[in-house]
């Protein structure tokens, strides 16, 4: 479903209804703001969703979570000073 297309013609339609409204229509109801609201709102989380939920920082912090049980390792294995200078260019 387009739901674009869909906002665009219920806003067009309450536009139509209410903001230039003709001399015999009735007043505005609640519950026709309420929903166009609501519209607008689920439109917006559409919009805002990302095909892929996962950005630079996120993917830091999970490679991070990964390589953080393997520091005792690391450091029977490597020099301090080497494994700072990996794990500096790893996190930062």
């Amino acid at each position: 479903m387009d739901y674009r297309a869909l906002g665009i013609r219920w806003g067009w339609l309450f536009e139509k209804k209410w903001v230039r409204p003709a001399a015999n229509d009735v007043p505005i109801e609640n519950s026709e703001i309420s929903a166009l609201a609501g519209l607008e709102r689920n439109y917006a989380v559409i919009r805002g969703m990302k095909p892929i939920p996962l950005d630079f920082a996120n993917l830091r912090a999970i490679i991070l979570a990964a390589l953080l049980p393997l520091i005792p390792f690391v450091g029977s294995q490597i020099p301090p000073e080497k494994a700072w200078k990996l794990f500096k260019m790893i996190v930062l």
